[in-house]
């Protein structure tokens, strides 16, 4: 058996069932493509939780040289907020967080000697997702801007939700 960490012993843990690692890409642009893929099928979107990398170089030898994590944007990243807001308004929408964190995580580990990304993914949300998420999503300038041109246009708003 291939030491702890390494793409070997990660590979191997890919045949078992119910282990730490359940995911395999070619490349981390290939594993970009397939989270940004999944995020939109599912109606939710990824927010970058943490970033590990070894403290010296002797542990990237033949080791993971880093480990992303992602969450569902609904998840809580972690730690008490420093800013202490200076008025008493309310936000109209309301903060998209949840009060129990949202379970949704991928971790990704890459190989300083190889393309190939292993990762883990748990797929549970502790939320509704597809249209009822999207007011909680964030939506980039440029499906912003073809929506904007359908609404232009007069497509009719639940339309529009389907096409997308």
């Amino acid at each position: 058996m291939a030491p702890r960490g390494t793409l070997e012993s990660d590979l191997e843990l890919l045949e078992r069932d119910n282990s730490s690692i359940n995911k395999k890409w070619d490349s981390f642009e290939d594993m970009e493509v397939w989270k940004e893929t999944e995020a939109r099928q599912q109606g939710f979107e990824w927010t970058k939780s943490a970033i590990d990398r070894p403290r010296n170089k002797t542990q990237v030898l033949g080791h993971r040289s880093a480990t992303h994590e992602f969450v569902c944007g609904r998840a809580s990243t972690g730690g008490a907020k420093k800013y202490v807001p200076k008025t008493n308004r309310e936000l109209k929408k309301g903060s998209k967080k949840l009060e129990e964190s949202c379970p949704c995580k991928l971790r990704v580990h890459v190989y300083p000697s190889s393309e190939v990304v292993t990762g883990y993914y748990t797929s549970t949300h502790s939320h509704d997702l597809g249209t009822v998420n999207l007011p909680h999503t964030f939506i980039p300038k440029d499906l912003r801007a073809q929506i904007e041109g359908l609404l232009v246009q007069k497509v009719k708003a639940r339309e529009i939700v389907r096409l997308l």
